[in-house]
């Protein structure tokens, strides 16, 4: 004997106003599944859930088979070590960003805040103000290893 199937044997997907079907061990329609194979997560952006899709606002890209991080190559920092989002127009996060204004690159391999062409500008702002007030280079000598002591004390 066969069964007839009516609507009443399948279940409408779990999202408000949608009215399709759900997919197989998924509590919503193939439009609201995630696409990763095996996974039956709500979709977050267009195709995947939150665990397989880039975390980036309005991003549709999987990362799955990238990193273990929550960004897709274009959203992700470009830092070796690093998992964070970059900032919007950079190629890298607020944490590996120069923070000198408008500027995209990379801080210095060696520390500071800065690019290694800002921190260039900057020494040779100090040096010549430094010169331009008639400073000795003992007393700059003097200036410099105090703020280094400084630095090394906090």
């Amino acid at each position: 004997m066969d069964k007839q199937i009516n609507d009443e044997d399948y279940t409408l997907c779990k999202v408000k106003a949608c009215k399709q079907y759900i997919v197989f061990c998924s509590d919503y329609c193939r439009l609201h599944t995630c696409n990763e194979g095996g996974c039956s997560l709500r979709t977050r952006s267009i195709l995947y859930c939150k665990n397989h899709g880039c975390n980036s606002k309005g991003c549709t890209y999987d990362y799955w088979n990238y990193s273990a991080g929550k960004y897709c190559p274009d959203h992700r920092c470009n830092d070796l070590e690093c998992q964070l989002e970059n900032v919007y127009g950079s190629k890298y996060c607020l944490s590996h960003i120069c923070n000198f204004d408008d500027c995209k690159n990379k801080r210095s391999y060696f520390g500071g805040r800065y690019c290694e062409s800002h921190q260039k500008q900057i020494r040779f702002a100090i040096v010549a103000m430094m010169t331009k007030m008639k400073i000795t280079r003992d007393i700059r000598i003097l200036v410099y290893d105090t703020l280094v002591n400084a630095l090394r004390s906090n």
